[in-house]
C-alpha cells in the first residue's frame, strides 16, 4: 500500500487532476468553537483511523507552527493512534501556495 500525504484547507492544491492527486488528502476545518482552519486532535485521529484502511503510512504536512497549532494536534493525535501505520508530522514552515507545492 502507498504512502498518503496529508494535508489542511491551507494547503493551495492545483485545480483539475494532477499525477499523484489519490495520495493527497486535505483535512476539513477543525470545530466550529476553534477559530480559523486548525483541525484538532480528534480530527486527526479520525483521519488516521479512515486512512490506515487505504494506506501503510501517512506523511502530515502542517501548516507553521508559527502561525496555526495543527501541527502540534497533528503529533498529539499521532502519538495516541493505535493503529499500525507509520504517521510521521512535518511543520513545514509555510502555509498556502508553500504548503500545496511540498505536497
Amino acid at each position: 500500500m502507498p504512502t498518503c500525504i496529508l494535508t489542511d484547507q491551507t494547503a493551495c492544491l492545483p485545480n483539475g487532476f494532477f499525477p499523484g492527486q489519490r495520495l493527497i488528502r486535505s483535512l476539513p476545518p477543525g470545530p466550529e468553537a476553534q477559530p480559523g482552519p486548525t483541525p484538532d486532535v480528534e480530527t486527526f485521529l479520525r483521519a488516521y483511523h479512515g486512512l490506515g484502511q487505504e494506506f501503510n503510512a501517512i506523511l502530515v504536512l502542517a501548516a507553521s507552527i508559527h502561525l496555526q497549532p495543527g501541527a502540534e494536534a497533528a503529533r498529539q493525535a499521532a502519538s495516541q493512534y493505535g493503529g499500525s501505520i507509520d504517521i510521521s508530522v512535518l511543520d513545514s514552515l509555510q502555509i498556502g501556495a508553500g504548503l500545496g507545492m511540498l505536497a
